[in-house]
C-alpha cells in the first residue's frame, strides 16, 4: 500500500506544475505503469493549451490528509486525499494573473479520489475525480 500513497504524491506533486520537471515527472509514472494513459493524456493536454496561451501553472499544492477508503491487495483500491492550493492556478508567468486579470486564489482546500488498479502488486493510479469545492475536505 505505501507504494500507492507514494505513487499518488507523485502523481499529485508532477501533475500541479507545467514545468519541464513535471512534464518529466509524468512521462515516469506513465512509462512505469504507475499511472493511467489517461491521466497522461489529460496532463498532456492540460501542458499543451497551457503553453500555447502562453500561461503555466504557478503556486503550490500538497496532500494535507490522505485516506483509504478500500485496498484489496494485488486486485484494487480507492483513496481519498484533501487537496491544499496556495496562490495555485494557471497564470501569465511575466504578470501572474490568470486570464481574467486575477490573481490566483491565495489559499483553499478541495477533496480528491483516485482509484488503482494493481498489475503484479504494482498501483496503476486512473479516474481522478474531485468532489465540489464548497465541501472542501469534509468527506474525507
Amino acid at each position: 500500500m505505501e507504494d500507492t500513497l507514494q505513487a499518488i504524491d507523485e502523481y499529485i506533486y508532477y501533475s500541479s506544475t507545467t514545468s519541464d520537471e513535471g512534464a518529466i515527472g509524468i512521462d515516469r509514472l506513465a512509462d512505469a505503469n504507475k499511472i493511467s494513459e489517461g491521466l497522461r493524456d489529460a496532463y498532456v493536454e492540460m501542458k499543451d493549451e497551457a503553453d500555447a496561451s502562453g500561461m503555466s501553472l504557478a503556486g503550490e499544492v500538497e496532500i494535507s490528509e490522505m485516506a483509504v477508503w478500500e485496498h484489496t491487495p494485488n486486485d484494487s483500491g480507492y483513496y481519498g486525499f484533501c487537496l491544499e492550493f496556495r496562490d495555485w492556478g494557471l497564470v501569465d508567468p511575466t504578470t501572474g494573473l490568470d486570464e481574467s486579470g486575477d490573481s490566483p486564489p491565495a489559499d483553499r482546500t478541495q477533496l480528491a479520489e483516485l482509484q488503482a488498479e494493481f498489475d503484479d502488486g504494482a498501483p496503476a493510479l486512473q479516474n481522478l475525480r474531485f468532489d465540489a469545492p464548497e465541501n472542501e475536505c469534509k468527506n474525507l
